[in-house]
């Protein structure tokens, strides 16, 4: 790892990668920091809104299976 460039171990085995533009200027950091924010609040929502249809489509097929 560099400054120019990171890579970040996730859990599921696989890596991510970071790559930065040349020159790094505070402007380009203060783009990056709110660039990745949004990105990581985005995926994080969809994380959350996959795992919720997940159970509901569990307890959707259980009704199913044995209808009462």
């Amino acid at each position: 790892m560099n400054l120019r460039e990171m890579v970040f171990s996730i859990p599921e085995g696989g890596h991510a990668m970071l790559a930065f533009p040349e020159p790094v200027t505070l402007e380009s950091i203060e783009a990056l920091e709110e660039a990745s924010a949004l990105m990581f609040r985005s995926l994080r929502r969809n994380a959350l809104e996959a795992k919720g249809r997940d159970a509901g489509a569990i307890e959707y097929d259980s009704w199913v299976v044995n209808p009462r």
